[in-house]
Parts: C-alpha cells; structure tokens; sequence
C-alpha cells in the first residue's frame, strides 16, 4: 500500500521531526568528545569540572547524563544547557541543522529580536538576489573575476550587493510589513530629517555577520567604488539588540567542526581571508568582525569552547604585523597557546592573495607558524644582529615589553635565559630590565597618542563587569551579592545598574533573567547597550557552571571588589591625614583638630572594615 509521505509529515511535532533526522551523538560531539563504553558513549562532562569521565550519552534511547553533576535529558536540553539558551531558540538551531522548517506564526506577535532576526535573513536574501540581478553586474564581476569566488561560494556565504539608491531595501522591507523604526534598530536604515528613513548601505558588496549559531546579525558593506562622502570603505552594522562586534567572529559558525578537528583557530584579518580559504579547502579560518584583528574577551570566550590554540595570520606589512600583537595579551590571559604563520612575501600581501597564487605555499606557512614570542625574537636578531650594546638593548626592548604579560612562569624564565645565552647578558640584568618594562599594549596607546596619557587599567571596573554579567543572567545570586557589596562601593559608571538589579529582585515576584533585562529595557532605556553587552558576556562566561561555582564566584567577585575599593580609600585617607597633620597654622588649629579626629575616625572604621575582608 502507498503513503502519502507528506501525510505523516504533519502527524509529527517539529521536536520528533527532528529528532527523527538527527543522531544526539552527532549533536554532541560537536562539543565533546566521545569515546566508546560498551553500548553507550563517554566523555568529560561540559558542565562542571572532572578529571574522570562520567559523562554518558546512550545513542538508542538518544538521552545524555552526567554522574557527575546529575544533569541530563536530550538534544534539546542538551543544546540549551551548552549554549545557554531557551527551547525556542535551541529549536531553531536543531530545525537548522536537519533542515526542518519550522511554521512561523503572526508577524505582529513575535518578540522584537525575532522579528528583527527575520528581518536581516530577509535583507540578506534580497542583498543576494540583487547581487545576480542587473544593478550588481559590475560587483558580481568583481568577485568573480578578481576576487575569483564561484558561485557556490558566493551562495555558501550569502554575499550580495546593496544598490545605489536611497531607499532601494526600505521599500522592499515596508513590503514585508517591517516598520521603519525596525529597520533602524536593525541597523539597516538611517532617519533623516530631509530624507527621511533610508538605506544604511548604498553600493556596497554586503557581507552577512553571523553569530556562532549561524543567524544573521548584521553586515559589512564594501565599496564598491571608492566615495568619501558616502563613508569609509567598509561599514558595518552598529550595536544592536542582536549585534555586538566584540562577541562576533566572522566565519566561526562554518568553522567550528574543523576548528576542533585540527586542534587549532587559524585567525586571519579580512573577511575575504576567510571566504578565499575556506573556497580553497582551509576551513578552520575565522576574523573578528571589523576590518582589523584585536581579539576581544567575548570573541576568546567563544573560541575557548573549541580550541585552546590560535595561529595568527596577517598582511607581511607594518599593520598586519601590529594587528597581530594588538590581541596578544588577551589570547595569553585566556590561556591559549598563541603562534604566528609567516606569510612568503612573494606570493602576495594577505591570506586571500597567497592562497589564489600558491595554496601549497600556504600551507607550508600554517604547518611552519612558530610561538609568537619566538617569531619575536627572530624577528629582533634579525632587525638587530650585532653584539654591540645598542643591539642588545633593541633586542631586549622588542621582547621584555611580551614577556612581562606572559602568564606562564615556565615559559617566561625559558626566554630569560635564552636572551642571556644569545645576547651574552645576565640573567639578573635581564630581570632588572623587565621590572622596568612598559607593557606591550601601553607602550602601542603611548605610540598610537603620544599627546595624551594613556588610559589605566581599571581593575575595579573589570570586577564590576564581571559582577553585573553574572548578576544579569543569573538573578538569584543578586541578594548574595547585596549582602557583601553595597552599591556605593561600584564604580560610578555601575552604581546606578546594581542599585537597580538589588531593588528589582526585592520588589519582583518573577526572578528570571529574560524578566530582569526586560524591565530595565522598559524602565531606563539609557542603560539597554551596556545591559545587553554584559548579559552577552555573562552568557558567553558564565553558562554551563553549577549554582555552587557560581555562589562561590559572586562571592569572590563582591569580596575583590570591596577589599579593593575599601584599599584605595584607606590609601586616599592615609595620605589626607598626613598632610593634615603636617599643617602648621596656629589660627586653624581647632578646625585642623576637629577635622584631623573625624579623618582619624573614618580611616579606623574603613581599616577594620578591610581588616575584616581579608581572607
């Protein structure tokens, strides 16, 4: 008997249809390596820390579980407790995967991200067909002829063209029921007061931006020809609701799977790099979002997940070589092993060039890429190979600068020692110089501004945000945090959102993150950007630990904060009293007095305070 195949198609929840067409051991893998267990798969377990695995995944029943924290469930749970996210969008994300597609509902119902999500696919889509239509020939051109994609590629990234005129993509969108403030906030309109709304980008090659999951959101526009007036030659899309460029890599989302499969992120500047690679087969190839490479927290945090190595791959020039050193002492705090890829100089200027010349040529650079810090010190005998004292002390001052943010002990006294050997110098003269060496990111500001001061580091600040992404995406650790750190001990720039947060959680019945940010949205609109940048990292920092690590992590952020606070204040009084108590002027000598004693009060009350916090 025959079946209508179609029939039964409907008969099924999306959930079961895609579970029918996806394997959980195939989900999971993408994260965690498994081996085999008898009947079963084993692992160590994503969501706390082990040495041992205790984390089972059971392909016939098609259910995870962890022994070790007692967490489990299937595919669904498993992609929402990984990437931290609800069912709708873990739906979306599996849908995507085994290629379901999912029945929209009212455009006028869905949430404002939704909407905009499926506003940007669509801007995308049109981008691409204008691409292939007549008003893109001389852009397809371009990238067929010099920039040499096929059309698989190009349909493979999505490129497209945005046309010459004003209001080209507006009108279209109004079409699809999209209102013009939507498109604003989408970043793909601009509002005028002569003009009115009109598009953002004009004449532009368009680049969609994609989060790691593979949703559009937003873009890069490059011109295609050259007009100052219209802008620089690339312009992306602004912070949005779903846009953040620190926590965006380009190509990361098609690359993950290769990432974890050679061991390592091969990190280069342009998007055209990574298109031109990937065209050729090299697929583990990622950019950070902007048109130059600074490697941002965010941007590391999510690379984290599925490599602990970066290789770095830039243009042979003085930029290129910048660019490369600008992301370093992150990438190092971060943990990662970081090596630099020397690009043959005569193959061409960048990733994309060599690759079109000499994809061998390539290669052999990647397999050839040394740690950075040896790179460093070639580069310094080369640029400086005589044994006088100036060459010396260029060579020490190329490297002592990375050394001193270098976060591994070992790896710091290994370099130590051989400066000393290769240049003949003392260990301990080396040492002297490098408690004297301007780290390598100051000394860049110092170079990039020499008429301003470079701007300190902040580690109030840091804890701070550390704090308010952990608060933001995890409420009920907030009355934890209260009852160390009140809110006059934030920076001000934070005061007025922690004030917030403790006041929401005592007032609010529903202590849920989605509610949280959803109130501060509606109630103070002018804190929306940095609340959505600090979910973004809490999200990215915070998912996957226990309700333990995390209380005790608040706990160690709203100590450090408060001992380090109370620090500086006792510091500032220490040095008001003293200069009080040096004052000789006979006719302020009872006012001097009184306030000398309420000085004196305060520094004994801040001293027991910090006396109290140190543990």
């Amino acid at each position: 008997m025959d079946f209508d195949i179609g029939i039964f198609h409907f008969m099924f929840s999306p959930v079961d249809d895609i579970k029918s067409r996806l394997d959980i051991v195939d989900i999971i893998q993408e994260y965690v390596p498994l081996k085999m267990a008898g009947a079963n798969l084993k692992g160590l377990c994503p969501f706390h820390r082990e040495k041992t695995p205790s984390f089972m995944v059971h392909r016939g029943r098609q259910m995870w579980h962890c022994f070790g924290c007692n967490l489990g469930g299937d595919m669904f749970t498993f992609i929402q407790k990984i990437e931290n996210i609800e069912f709708p969008e873990a739906l979306e994300v599996l849908a995507k995967k085994a290629n379901v597609e999912l029945k929209r509902e009212d455009p006028q119902l869905r949430s404002e991200r939704q909407r905009m999500r499926e506003l940007l696919s669509a801007s995308a889509q049109w981008f691409a067909v204008q691409l292939q239509g007549a008003q893109g020939a001389e852009a397809l051109r371009y990238l067929k002829e010099t920039r040499v994609l096929i059309p698989d590629t190009l349909e493979e990234w999505l490129l497209g063209y945005a046309p010459k005129g004003w209001e080209e993509l507006t009108r279209f969108l109004r079409a699809k029921g999209y209102r013009d403030q939507e498109m604003v906030n989408a970043g793909m309109a601009l509002a005028g007061r002569a003009r009115g709304v009109y598009d953002r980008f004009r004449d532009r090659i368009m680049f969609p931006l994609r989060d790691h999951h593979g949703a559009i959101v937003g873009f890069t526009g490059r011109q295609l020809h050259e007009n100052k007036e219209e802008g620089g030659k690339y312009v992306n899309t602004p912070e949005t609701l779903l846009y953040h460029k620190r926590a965006v890599l380009f190509g990361l989302d098609k690359a993950k799977q290769d990432i974890r499969a050679q061991g390592f992120a091969l990190v280069v500047e342009g998007q055209m790099d990574v298109i031109s690679l990937w065209q050729a087969g090299i697929r583990n190839a990622i950019a950070s979002s902007g048109t130059s490479f600074n490697l941002e927290e965010l941007q590391l945090i999510l690379l984290k997940r599925v490599t602990d190595t970066l290789v770095l791959c830039f243009d042979v020039d003085a930029g290129g070589k910048g660019a490369a050193l600008r992301g370093l002492e992150l990438a190092w705090a971060a943990g990662f092993t970081v090596k630099l890829a020397r690009l043959p100089k005569n193959k061409g200027k960048d990733p994309d060039e060599v690759v079109r010349k000499d994809k061998e040529a390539f290669i052999e650079a990647v397999d050839a890429s040394q740690p950075i810090l040896e790179y460093l010190f070639t580069q310094a005998r080369l640029e400086h190979p005589g044994s006088a004292v100036q060459d010396k002390k260029a060579v020490a001052g190329a490297l002592l600068p990375y050394l001193l943010r270098l976060a591994d002990p070992i790896e710091r006294d290994h370099y130590l020692k051989r400066m000393s050997e290769e240049l003949q110098v003392s260990e301990q003269a080396l040492r002297e110089a490098l408690a004297k060496a301007v780290p390598p990111s100051q000394g860049m500001r110092a170079a990039a501004a020499p008429a301003k001061e470079s701007a300190p580091f902040l580690p109030a600040q840091n804890l701070a945000e550390r704090m308010l992404s952990l608060l933001l995406t995890t409420p009920p650790m907030i009355p934890h945090a209260a009852q160390i750190i009140a809110y006059e001990y934030m920076p001000e720039p934070h005061q007025a959102l922690y004030k917030t947060l403790t006041s929401w959680y005592s007032e609010s019945r529903i202590h849920t993150s989605e509610h949280l940010i959803a109130t501060i949205e509606a109630s103070q609109p002018e804190l929306q950007k940095s609340v959505q940048i600090l979910a973004t990292r809490g999200d990215l920092e915070y998912q996957g630990r226990s309700d333990s690590e995390l209380l005790q992590e608040i706990t160690h952020l709203a100590r450090s904060l408060k001992r380090l606070v109370l620090k500086e204040r006792v510091e500032a009084l220490s040095r008001l009293i003293r200069e009080r108590e040096q004052k000789n002027l006979p006719e302020a000598a009872v006012q001097d007095a009184a306030e000398l004693d309420a000085l004196s009060r305060e520094f004994t009350v801040l001293t027991q305070a910090l006396a109290e916090l140190e543990f």
